[in-house]
């Protein structure tokens, strides 16, 4: 299968669900260089559909870049924990916001001069590569086609072999499309000074590295197919007289988890059940729904398990197989229309009548879209 990879850098002069199983705590930059780090059995493991170690990958990316950096008569970069935080809280958002730029639309990481600055690093002279593609065979070789493509790329090269940056964080985001495992990657470089770490120095315990979906309510943006179906629904329940339902941050963010976590995982959903199923994959409890609804509390509840919101969220939600074939705002609202019960959510009929929705979220991903109600106001608004 052709392997697929894109790669973007940058370099600036001036004044950061996957599974991780601490196979390599950072003292471990400590004990092995690029001549040596594949001695350590765990970086020539098979990465699986199932699992996947982030920080083992980082480390294979820093000890590759440090290979070619020794190869072309450059100085090693040292390890700094800082840049790999940000690398990889990058990445992260790279995946759960769906995008891939140096600009990030996440409130107050746009640039990589922000990301820098969460993490605590003064200005400085600095530079990212970023890069996307399918998973290797193993760590190790994963890391080394990464590697290799920012090599075959001016840009990326430049950064990677400029002897004025002196330390380098990598970081990683796993995810899954169908049955094939890909990565988002970020190297962060800079000129290090005396407020440089390296890896037996952990400045930055107190902001851990994010985890693929953990991103807070109030940082979610609806997209703008998220916005046209927000509008297309308020405006079918104007045409019968009901009010409009305030957009709720927490709702929408619960619906753009689920929206992926269905995408990613659907073909994983237990015999018997349907997409209002939550996988076993993310920062949740797994969720198996029938359609005799035996089991609904672990789907109404999910709103109040990953945001701040208090009450229960009941979810429509469609899609089109295959999945890759995406769904638009007309056609997920068309479709509930022509259904019974979802429409009834929708517009308030049946035994939905006395439901006086107080909040509304939006979630769409690829041919999959969902939307969450709740009767309860949302405290979360959100970030401008």
């Amino acid at each position: 299968m052709k392997r697929l990879f894109t790669i973007i850098a940058i370099g600036i002069a001036c004044l950061v669900s996957a599974d991780m199983y601490a196979q390599w705590p950072i003292e471990m930059y400590d004990r092995y260089d690029y001549t040596n780090y594949t001695n350590y059995a765990p970086f020539n493991q098979r990465i699986t559909t199932t699992g996947y170690d982030a920080d083992l990958l980082e480390a294979a990316i820093f000890y590759e870049t440090n290979r070619q950096r020794a190869l072309h008569g450059r100085p090693q970069f040292r390890y700094d924990y800082r840049l790999e935080v940000s690398a990889h809280n990058h990445s992260v958002d790279m995946v759960n916001y769906d995008f891939f730029s140096h600009e990030s639309p996440v409130s107050g990481k746009r640039t990589m001069s922000d990301r820098f600055a969460e993490v605590g690093i003064p200005s400085c002279m600095s530079g990212e590569n970023i890069a996307y593609r399918s998973i290797g065979s193993s760590y190790a070789e994963t890391a080394k086609q990464l590697v290799d493509q920012w090599m075959n790329s001016p840009g990326h090269r430049a950064n990677i072999l400029n002897e004025g940056y002196t330390h380098l964080g990598c970081g990683v985001a796993f995810y899954k499309n169908y049955s094939s495992v890909y990565v988002k990657a970020t190297q962060n470089f800079m000129r290090g000074d005396k407020s440089s770490t390296t890896s037996s120095t952990r400045t930055v315990e107190e902001k851990p590295k994010a985890n693929t979906a953990s991103v807070g309510a109030a940082d979610v943006q609806p997209t703008q197919d998220e916005l046209e179906l927000y509008e297309l629904i308020m405006q079918y329940r104007a045409e019968k007289g009901l009010p409009r339902i305030p957009l709720s941050a927490s709702l929408t963010y619960v619906a753009q988890t689920h929206a992926k976590d269905m995408y990613t995982y659907f073909d994983e959903i237990p015999e018997g059940c349907n997409p209002h199923s939550w996988s076993g994959h993310g920062p949740w409890t797994q969720c198996d729904y029938y359609p005799d609804h035996r089991n609904a509390e672990c789907m109404w509840s999910k709103p109040s398990e990953l945001t701040s919101y208090q009450g229960y969220g009941f979810e429509i939600s469609t899609y089109n197989l295959p999945l890759t074939r995406v769904m638009t705002p007309k056609g997920a609202l068309n479709g509930w229309k022509t259904s019974s019960a979802h429409n009834a959510v929708i517009i308030n009929e049946g035994k939905w009548g006395a439901a006086h929705w107080q909040a509304i979220g939006i979630g769409m991903y690829k041919g999959y879209a969902c939307v969450w109600f709740g009767r309860e106001k949302d405290p979360v608004e959100f970030r401008k």
